[in-house]
């Protein structure tokens, strides 16, 4: 089959959904094509700034990518390419994928209406924590602008599959979707980079570069160093232990804020390794090198591929209540010990440290239940053969021949399958 996605942003380098559920898609022998907006940095993407004033096509490793220019902005918040409407005609998909609230989108619909057999999923992933903070921005970006463009399509989607309940209540409460309407699509795991890292012997060449001790209790945290993230609590609760058995690799950078770099390096807490800036296959390394991860506040795609690699999770959900919350619930088997936002972060931290320090079998059973709970929710190729089984609903609803879900020849090798990886991982 030939699935068409439309998103915003797309990097093969970086583990983002888009990016993730390509990979997939290709690893069960299907075609792939992104229309997505020309910039490729996150972080001219996040603030903003303008791309290419010229559409291009490239062939990436999982997917044909067509570039496009952005048309017009509206308020700085709603992007509108340049239209991509015959794009979608000539590549004839059998899905077409929306990520998120786009209003290109809407040049889908004549397609759709043509081809009635043709499934249409969109994801979304603003909740009360990333979006909506003000009243002006509830009513002009959601309640009228995207909530327009979400009426005029929604009796077209298949699905509308929110990533946390979160996210939800957000289409509840903003857009009138109940969520009996939706089903929760998870951000996954790349069980492929988790096998071949683990494979690679990284855990020990890590430590060994980084001199720590075998025998050392390894802290990961960082993404994107902000101080929306609270990195610096990690940090202070290790300098309240003083217990050179404790390590913290720290992966990330800060960008446009000294202030917030000064404060993260003055913290006295030692055996810290700052590691900077890492590409996709660098971050699986340094999880594999470490026994859980920490992340203060603010939910990323980390949270989701630490436990992949099996770490125990220490998160906070925000604010604590209201909508605000990022309940990680669904994906808590046991795996995630989760701080109290309303009590002081770092000497929380330092207690559970602490246990875990004298007892290991608090990681042992919280990383067990990391990996039941990957295999079982949010391992990419199960998501990825989710959205074709939603399809196959679809056609079939209307009499149409279902679609292979793997489409791959017994002796079929897909490079889709990742460095070091294989399909065979994909079952483990």
């Amino acid at each position: 089959m030939k699935i068409v996605m439309l998103c915003e942003f797309y990097n093969e380098e970086l583990d983002y959904q888009e990016v993730m559920l390509a990979k997939y898609y290709r690893s069960l022998c299907h075609e792939v094509v992104v229309i997505a907006g020309a910039t490729t940095s996150v972080y001219d993407y996040m603030s903003g700034k303008g791309s290419p004033h010229v559409q291009t096509i490239e062939e990436g490793r999982y997917a044909r990518i067509y570039r496009m220019p952005i048309r017009m902005t509206v308020m700085k918040k709603i992007v509108i390419y340049q239209s991509v409407r015959k794009i979608i005609d000539i590549e004839s998909p059998d899905l077409l994928y929306f990520h998120d609230i786009i209003p290109n989108m809407l040049e889908g619909l004549s397609y759709l209406r043509k081809n009635p057999e043709v499934c249409a999923i969109m994801d979304y992933h603003a909740d009360f924590s990333n979006s909506g903070a003000t009243r002006l921005s509830r009513l002009l970006l959601h309640r009228l602008s995207r909530r327009l463009v979400l009426a005029r399509i929604r009796s077209h989607l298949s699905a509308i599959l929110p990533i946390v309940p979160g996210s939800q209540r957000f289409l509840a409460d903003l857009y009138g979707v109940p969520a009996t309407e939706t089903e929760l699509f998870p951000l996954g795991v790349d069980m492929l980079e988790v096998a071949a890292t683990h494979e690679s012997g990284a855990r020990t060449t890590i430590r060994r570069a980084l001199g720590i001790p075998d025998d050392a209790l390894v802290v990961f945290t960082g993404g994107k160093l902000t101080p929306l993230k609270r990195t610096e609590e990690v940090l202070r609760a290790v300098a309240l232990l003083d217990n050179p058995r404790i390590h913290v690799i720290v992966v990330g950078s800060v960008t446009g804020n000294p202030g917030y770099q000064t404060l993260l390096r003055e913290i006295p807490a030692k055996s810290v390794h700052f590691v900077g800036w890492q590409d996709r296959l660098g971050v699986y390394r340094h999880q594999a090198a470490s026994d859980l991860a920490i992340f203060p506040a603010s939910q990323s795609v980390l949270w989701q591929q630490s436990t992949g690699m099996g770490l125990p999770l220490v998160v906070s959900e925000g604010s604590g209540s209201g909508r605000a919350r990022q309940d990680v619930g669904y994906m808590n088997r046991g795996n995630i010990h989760v701080l109290d936002p309303a009590q002081e972060l770092a000497p929380q931290i330092a207690a559970f440290l602490s246990a875990c320090h004298d007892d290991p079998g608090i990681l042992s059973g919280m990383s067990a239940a990391a990996e039941a709970v990957t295999r079982t929710l949010l391992s990419y190729d199960r998501l990825a053969r989710r959205t074709i089984e939603i399809t196959n609903v679809h056609r079939q609803s209307l009499g149409a021949a279902p679609l292979a879900v793997d489409a791959c020849a017994p002796a079929d090798h897909c490079s889709a399958t990742g460095s070091g990886g294989s399909k065979a991982a994909l079952a483990t």
